[in-house]
């Protein structure tokens, strides 16, 4: 590790300091915890505080050291993040095997605690790759060029984020280091009709529309993408160990931010269009990934905009999967198939781990549901539900099913253990991602719930 031992010594003040202050937030954590009936529910509620705190821990550890590389001007390799991912592993391992030989009724929650320790572990290291492709440029300028912050170059100039230079540098080094374990993702992002709000308000207003979106995007990928302006009002996010389906989920995320922001002094309303493909997932081919999620973007574009498509699976032979021929005849029809499906939703059982999901698809294509998630304000309420491995969530044309999971933790206990638990009614939303003719379409429905912590029920009140 490359830090002086006054570097050391700066990461376990900070990260002492940033531990004392979890233990005197959680205090009230615990205490609603404690209060509550010994047994299968507490025991739930107290293995997921035992993951939240081992996060918040894992996630202040990493934090600290980046402050601790910036105070040194220094930069992270590969080792260094082995190194303190290392550390994460070793911190939280021993966490698990505290909370089961203090408290016997953990290990009843022994596999789901691993499960999410692993996540996390995971969660740190995307966090210090990407730490690392921020601060590598300034690793490898002259000491004169890195005192005087010079990084011109790498910047655009307009927008404050890296430059098309820089994206080529950084797409070439992290799809050489993608493994089917780690893949990397790749989001095209364009403003729609960006070319009016120029010739409507002029250029300074378009460029500060430009800078706005550049800012809205950085905020909402922090500490998971790297940003580039590709090129005009196209922009570009690079995600080290993104899956296609993680990429796309932040893909909307960030669609739902800009077409909900406020962009004075432009009076319009903007949104964008965004195109997904992940190495080695959507294509064998690292060189394929920008024109994989460039036909992404294009059959998002030809579906009306302001929406997301990803790129279409290869299988194990193909090494680049066209969403269209080469002169793109078909595509709009296939978008324009794909954005005519229609599903609805509705929760009809939600009592403790026992929820049931009925699913419509009125539309004349078949459906494959690979995720389904509950989520208030853009937070997911429990773990995802998927299909078991080597099984399918199919719905055929004009059919319905139900999906029955038990979600982990229960979405009642995550509302409950909120600092600020809500009152019923609670507005969530049922999200599905689904795959149809090979693209990838998230689906989402809101719905009025009661929920009730005494007996951990949810039950729907009405919809819209």
């Amino acid at each position: 590790m490359k830090l002086s031992q006054d570097g050391k010594q700066f990461v376990e003040i900070t990260f002492g300091l940033k531990v004392g202050d979890l233990r005197r937030s959680e205090k009230g954590t615990l205490e609603r915890i404690n209060a509550m009936t010994r047994g299968g529910t507490r025991d739930g509620a107290l293995a997921e505080h035992h993951i939240e705190r081992w996060r918040a821990v894992s996630h202040a550890r990493v934090e600290a050291y980046i402050q601790a590389y910036t105070r040194e001007g220094k930069a992270f390799d590969e080792s260094d993040i082995s190194e303190i991912v290392a550390e994460v592993e070793r911190s939280t391992q021993h966490g698990l095997r505290s909370c089961v030989e203090l408290d016997p009724a953990m290990s009843r929650h022994h596999d789901h605690l691993e499960t999410a320790r692993v996540g996390i572990v995971g969660a740190c290291r995307q966090q210090l790759q990407i730490e690392m492709l921020n601060t590598k440029l300034a690793a490898k300028k002259p000491e004169l060029g890195a005192a005087q912050g010079d990084d011109s170059s790498d910047l655009d100039p307009l927008m404050q984020i890296y430059n098309r230079g820089r994206f080529d540098q950084d797409l070439q080094s992290l799809s050489t280091s993608a493994t089917s374990s780690e893949p990397l993702s790749l989001i095209m992002i364009d403003l729609d009709h960006f070319k009016r709000v120029n010739d409507t308000y002029g250029h300074p207003i378009g460029d500060e529309v430009l800078r706005r979106t550049a800012a809205i995007i950085q905020s909402v990928c922090k500490n998971k993408a790297c940003c580039y302006r590709y090129g005009g009002e196209e922009l570009s996010l690079l995600l080290p160990n993104y899956g296609i389906e993680e990429a796309v989920a932040l893909a909307e995320r960030v669609r739902l931010a800009i077409s909900g922001a406020d962009f004075q002094p432009c009076p319009e309303g903007l949104t964008v269009s965004l195109g997904v493909a992940t190495y080695p997932e959507t294509t064998k081919d690292p060189q394929q990934l920008v024109q994989q999620a460039d036909d992404a973007l294009y059959a998002a574009k030809e579906n009306g905009r302001n929406c997301v498509r990803g790129a279409k699976s290869g299988g194990p032979n193909a090494d680049h999967v066209s969403l269209s021929t080469q002169k793109r005849a078909p595509r709009g029809d296939v978008g324009t198939r794909v954005g005519a499906v229609e599903i609805s939703m509705s929760l009809t059982q939600g009592v403790s781990q026992n929820y049931v999901v009925l699913v419509k698809n009125e539309s004349d294509e078949e459906v494959s549901i690979k995720r389904l998630t509950l989520e208030r304000n853009g937070l997911e309420l429990s773990q995802p539900a998927k299909p078991k491995e080597g099984k399918e969530w199919t719905l055929a044309p004009r059919s319905g099913q139900e999906i029955a999971w038990s979600p982990t933790p229960d979405p009642v206990v995550t509302l409950q253990m909120s600092q600020s638990p809500p009152i019923s009614p609670i507005d969530i939303e049922i999200v599905l991602h689904c795959q149809i003719l090979g693209i990838l379409r998230l689906f989402k429905r809101k719905i009025l719930v009661v929920a009730d912590y005494r007996n951990f029920q949810m039950s729907r009140l009405g919809g819209w």
